[in-house]
C-alpha cells in the first residue's frame, strides 16, 4: 500500500530508497519440468479461486472517518472500501467498494468527509475525489486524474466539506485545493513544496468549520490555520517532537468550531487544541492496543459529544468523548487472517500436487492442494521462537523437496520442507556484498540454481539451491542492461526474465552468466505493458502479470508471439487488481496471486 507510513508502505521503491522495504512486490517461479509443450493460442480460462473477503467488523488499516452524528463512515483503506456504521453503537449498516478504478471501486482510499447528504472520498491511489450519496452509498460523480492541473491530483489523502465547498489535501502536489461541493468544480488552490507560510510538505489531513480550514502539514510536523474564503494564512503551531506543542507526522484533523482534534500519528496520540488560538487543551495516547493506546492513528472525526478515531495499525475504530477524550467503545479486528484468507499475497509456486503462497502482510507461507485449492498447512511468524520467523514474505519457489522464500524486510532467503513447511535454514544479512541482500523480492529455481531479485542492490543473484551458497551476481550495467529495483524473476535454463518495480519492461538475461540479452516491452505491437510484475517460464512459454493494467498474458519465449491474454482491473472472475505473482502448475494450469483482491486464482492454459 502506498498511504500509511509513507517510506515503508509509501512511495515507489525509487523514492523510498534506503527506507524500509515496500510491501508491494511479486513472485516468480518455475516448475522443474516443461509444461506447455506445443503452445497454441489460449484464452487462459478461469477455473477456481480462493480468498474470502473481509468480514463486516474487520478492517485493514482504516485511515479516515467522517460522521454526520447519526452515522459513521470509515475509509477502510487496505480493503479498498467504505463502510457505513451507526454512530451510536458502531453497528454495521452497509459498505461499498472493492479494489479497482470503476465507479464502485477504490484504490486505497485515505480520506472521507460528509455534509449529511453526500460523502466525499479521497480515492488516493486512483488520484481522484469521488462523491456518493450518504443514504445508500450510491455513486454520484468524480473528478481527477494523476497530474498537477486544476482537475488533477497526486495522491490526495484528506478531504473536508463546509459551507458548500470541498477542500482537498493534495498530498504529493503539496497544495490545498478548494472546489464546489455541488459539482466538484475547481475554485482555488494554495501551496508549493516547502515550509513557508504558503507552503506545505506532504499535507495529508484537512478540516473545515466554514470560516477556517485546518491543515495537517504532515512532513513539516505542524498544523496550519487558513481562511476558508480565500485560503489566506492565519496561524500555525508545531515542530517535530513529543512535547506539548510538538507533533510527529500528524495526519488526521477534525474541527467542531470550538476545538481541534489532531491525530498525532507517529506519537500515537490524539491531541485536543483550541480552534481559536491553537492552544493546547489535552491529549491522550501512547503506543499499544489498550483502551488508552493507539498504533498509528490516522483519522479523526467529531460531531457533538462524540469523537471517532481511525486507529490504523490496530485495525479498529475507537469512539471517545469529545470533551474529556475518555474511552467509550470500539469496533474492529484485523481482517484477512483466516485459513481461507490472504493479505497481499505476492508470490506463488507449485509442484506436482501443491501450491505455495507468500501471504505478505500475514507474514506466512501457505500450502494448498493444487486440485481444489483446499488448505494444507501454514508457516511463518509463529516460528519466531526458533529463529525462522517471517516478516514480509514476497516470493516463493519450490523444487518439490524444499520451498524457498524471500523475505524483503529481513533481507534473507529461508528454506522450508515442502512436505510440512518445517523450517530448515536461511541465508542472508542486510548489505550489498556476497551473502548479503537488500530487500530480496522475486525468486526462481531451475536445475539446482536459485535466482534472486535483490531489489535495493539493483542486481540478480545466483545461488546454489543445495546449500544456498553464493554463485554469481549481475554487474551494475549501464543503459538497458542496468537493473533498477528488480522485483519479479523467472528462469528456464536458457534465460532469466526480470521485472522492475514500477517499470514497464521485462529484462532478459542469459541464465549461464546473467549477461544482458534484450528487453520485452509489451504484448506485441503498440500493446505496451502497464507494469509487468510477475513472470514464469517453462522454456517455451512465458507467463506475465501486468499489474498496471490488471491482466495476465502468455507469449512464446522464442518468438515472443502472444498466445493469449485476459483481464481488466476489477474483482470478477476474469478481472484482477494489481496481480503480482504467477506460476506454472502441472495440468498445465496457471496460478495467479491476485494481490489487490487478496486471492489466489487458478486458470487453464
Amino acid at each position: 500500500m502506498r498511504g500509511l507510513r509513507r517510506g515503508s508502505r509509501g512511495h515507489t521503491i525509487a523514492a523510498a530508497a534506503a527506507a524500509a522495504i515496500l510491501a508491494t512486490v511479486m513472485l516468480v517461479e518455475v516448475p522443474p519440468a516443461a509444461l506447455a509443450a506445443d503452445a497454441a493460442t489460449t484464452s487462459l480460462p478461469f477455473i477456481a479461486k480462493v480468498g474470502d473477503p473481509p468480514g463486516r467488523n474487520d478492517f485493514r488499516s482504516p485511515s479516515a472517518v467522517a460522521t454526520d452524528g447519526m452515522y459513521l463512515y470509515v475509509a477502510d483503506t487496505e480493503n479498498s472500501r467504505i463502510v457505513k456504521r451507526r454512530a451510536s453503537n458502531l453497528a454495521y449498516v452497509a459498505q461499498v467498494g472493492s479494489a479497482g478504478n470503476g465507479p464502485n471501486q477504490f484504490n486505497e482510499p485515505m480520506g472521507i468527509a460528509t455534509d449529511g447528504t453526500y460523502l466525499y472520498v479521497a480515492d488516493s491511489q486512483n488520484n481522484r475525489i469521488v462523491k456518493r450519496k450518504a443514504s445508500n452509498l450510491a455513486y454520484v460523480a468524480q473528478i481527477g486524474t494523476e497530474g498537477r492541473g486544476a482537475n488533477q491530483f497526486r495522491y490526495p489523502t484528506g478531504v473536508a466539506v463546509a459551507g458548500g465547498y470541498l477542500y482537498v489535501a493534495d498530498r504529493d502536489n503539496n497544495r490545498i485545493v478548494k472546489r464546489k461541493a455541488s459539482n466538484l468544480a475547481y475554485v482555488a488552490q494554495v501551496g508549493t513544496a516547502g515550509s513557508g507560510t504558503s507552503q506545505f510538505k506532504s499535507p495529508s489531513g484537512i478540516a473545515a468549520d466554514g470560516t477556517f480550514i485546518y491543515v495537517a502539514d504532515t512532513d513539516n510536523n505542524r498544523i496550519v490555520k487558513r481562511r476558508a474564503s480565500n485560503l489566506a494564512y492565519v496561524a500555525r503551531y508545531g515542530t517535530y517532537g513529543i512535547g506539548t506543542d510538538q507533533l510527529a507526522s500528524p495526519w488526521g484533523i477534525a474541527a467542531d468550531g470550538t476545538s481541534l482534534y489532531v491525530a498525532d500519528t507517529d506519537n500515537n496520540r490524539i491531541v485536543k487544541r483550541r480552534a481559536s488560538t491553537l492552544a493546547n487543551v489535552a491529549s491522550i495516547g501512547e503506543a499499544g492496543s489498550g483502551n488508552g493506546q493507539f498504533s498509528h492513528p490516522f483519522g479523526v472525526a467529531v460531531k457533538g459529544s462524540a469523537l471517532f478515531i481511525a486507529d490504523a495499525d490496530n485495525h479498529r475504530v475507537v469512539k471517545r468523548s469529545a470533551s474529556t477524550l475518555a474511552f467509550q467503545s470500539q469496533v474492529g479486528t484485523r481482517s484477512l487472517t483466516g485459513t481461507n484468507q490472504f493479505c497481499e499475497p505476492h508470490g506463488v509456486a507449485a509442484d506436482d500436487s501443491s501450491i505455495y503462497i507468500a501471504d505478505g502482510c500475514n507474514a506466512r507461507i501457505v500450502k494448498r492442494r493444487l486440485s481444489d485449492l483446499s488448505f494444507v498447512a501454514t508457516a511463518g511468524s509463529v516460528d519466531g521462537s526458533s529463529g525462522f520467523e517471517l516478516s514480509y514474505p514476497e516470493a516463493v519457489a519450490t523444487d518439490g523437496r524444499f520451498v524457498y522464500v524471500t523475505d524483503s524486510n529481513l533481507h534473507r532467503i529461508t528454506r522450508f520442507l515442502a512436505s510440512d513447511l518445517t523450517p530448515v535454514d536461511h541465508t542472508g544479512v542486510p548489505g550489498s556484498g556476497d551473502g548479503e541482500f537488500a530487500g530480496p523480492s522475486g525468486i526462481a529455481i531451475w536445475e539446482g540454481s536459485l535466482y534472486v531479485a535483490d531489489a535495493f542492490n539493483h542486481r540478480v543473484v545466483k545461488l546454489a539451491a543445495a546449500d544456498l551458497s553464493w554463485q554469481a551476481a549481475t554487474a551494475t550495467g549501464a543503459g538497458p542492461a542496468q537493473l533498477r529495483y528488480p522485483r519479479g524473476i523467472a528462469a528456464d535454463g536458457t534465460y532469466v526474465y526480470v521485472t522492475e518495480d514500477g517499470g514497464r519492461r521485462i529484462v532478459r538475461l542469459r541464465a549461464i552468466d546473467l549477461s544482458y540479452v534484450d528487453q520485452i516491452l509489451g504484448f506485441g505491437g503498440s500493446d505496451r505493458f502497464g507494469e509487468p510484475a510477475g513472470v514464469a517460464s517453462d522454456g517455451k512459454v512465458l507467463l506475465v502479470t501486468d499489474a498496471g493494467k490488471g491482466r495476465i498474458g502468455a507469449m512464446r519465449t522464442d518468438s515472443l508471439v502472444v498466445l493469449g491474454k485476459v483481464g481488466t482491473t476489477g474483482n470478477g472472475n476474469d478481472q484482477f487488481a494489481d496481480p503480482r505473482g504467477i506460476t506454472w502448475a502441472p495440468g498445465p494450469y496457471v496460478i495467479v496471486a491476485d494481490t489487490g483482491n487478496n486471492r489466489v486464482v487458478k486458470r487453464g492454459f
